[in-house]
């Protein structure tokens, strides 16, 4: 037997530190804190929380069980993804904003940006609410998770946090506000609604950490959780930043993670919900001509929560043999989780049987819940 390598000292070292370290049902010591350099040699059996402080040497067996069963219940708690465009201006209540989360109590005078600079060490992006004039506008920023994902939370543990700061003049006062429900995928869980937490920030003019922890009621399958402004904001061109939202289960809030791992994953995890291109994204399908009208397969990127509700596309031109064609519309039509058909209409070119191909401009599916 040896001596563990410095990176598996390492991986020992983040599992403590997340609490993360369990020892078997029967072991026989309550549990154990030491500082300082330690060496254990040998089979040792604890039990509970474990805490090192110092360089930890092991020889012999090291078994560790991380409880952790998901780094972020959050999607897109980095703000990282807007696919529906920023800023997001003058939304009305249950407006989607950045991907996953979605607004109530907005106004004329309310705004919602990306954030990508004077972030907490760490975070690549973030939001900034701007109320522009004084009024009675009380901004939320929720996300609420889908019952597929509430259920294995039942009963447990869990925490949120997040970072945010208040900028610019901003007198309105913000709480972090969480309840479940009993309902099946509703936006805002009203079915057996549930008060979970309701706790006024203090104002604050740097980014500052906050984290609060409750328990999931054994029955609930709706979870809400955000920040809201419970009081109107007086004075013109008030800023309120907010990002590095997290969700996971246990006592301690861990560092901030992606639900999705990575920038790409993150945008594959928010595209199963909304999908958008838009004019810039320009793309290309292959239709076949047939009865006057092309039609054709539009494929997601990725699978869809439930077959979209809304789904829309704006046509660029229609090209066959070398023709185009400018006038044409197009119909979406069976939409599914996979993807939709398109209808390609008045089409002034071209002859039955014909392959043609058409640009798509713009375009969206909406799975919301």
């Amino acid at each position: 037997m040896s001596d563990l390598t410095p990176q598996e000292i390492e991986q020992v070292r983040r599992l403590l530190r997340q609490r993360a370290f369990r020892a078997p049902a029967s072991a026989s010591r309550p549990g154990y804190v030491t500082t300082g350099a330690q060496t254990i040699a040998g089979d040792k059996t604890l039990t509970g929380d474990i805490t090192v402080t110092g360089d930890l040497t092991v020889t012999g067996e090291l078994s560790a069980v991380n409880t952790v069963q998901r780094p972020n219940y959050i999607i897109n708690g980095g703000f990282d993804i807007w696919q529906r465009g920023t800023p997001i201006s003058n939304p009305t209540n249950y407006d989607y904003i950045a991907d996953r989360w979605w607004t109530y109590g907005s106004s004329t005078v309310s705004s919602y940006t990306k954030l990508t600079t004077g972030l907490p060490t760490g975070m690549a992006a973030g939001v900034k609410v701007l109320q522009t004039g004084a009024g009675t506008t009380q901004p939320h920023i929720c996300q609420t998770l889908e019952t597929a994902d509430v259920i294995p939370l039942q009963g447990q543990n869990v925490v949120f946090s997040f970072w945010r700061k208040n900028v610019v003049n901003h007198t309105s006062t913000w709480q972090v506000y969480i309840t479940s429900g009993t309902g099946t995928d509703q936006q805002d869980p009203s079915t057996g609604k549930v008060v979970l937490v309701q706790e006024s920030l203090p104002n604050v003019s740097s980014w500052t950490r906050y984290e609060v922890t409750f328990t999931i009621p054994d029955d609930a399958t709706g979870l809400r959780v955000g920040v809201d402004s419970t009081s109107n904001n007086t004075v013109a061109n008030a800023e309120f930043h907010f990002t590095g939202a997290m969700l996971h289960t246990g006592s301690q809030a861990l560092p901030f993670s992606r639900s999705g791992g990575t920038i790409a994953g993150e945008l594959a995890a928010c595209q199963r919900y909304y999908w958008a291109m838009t004019a810039t994204q320009l793309d290309i399908v292959a239709c076949r001509y047939s009865a006057g009208t092309a039609v054709l397969w539009y494929q997601w990127p990725v699978q869809m929560r439930v077959a979209p509700t809304s789904v829309s596309f704006t046509p660029g031109t229609y090209y066959e043999n070398h023709s185009s064609d400018g006038s044409v519309t197009i119909t979406p039509r069976n939409a599914s989780k996979e993807g939709v058909s398109l209808a390609i209409g008045n089409i002034g070119i071209g002859a039955a049987g014909n392959a043609g191909v058409q640009y798509i401009t713009a375009g969206y599916a909406d799975a919301e819940l």
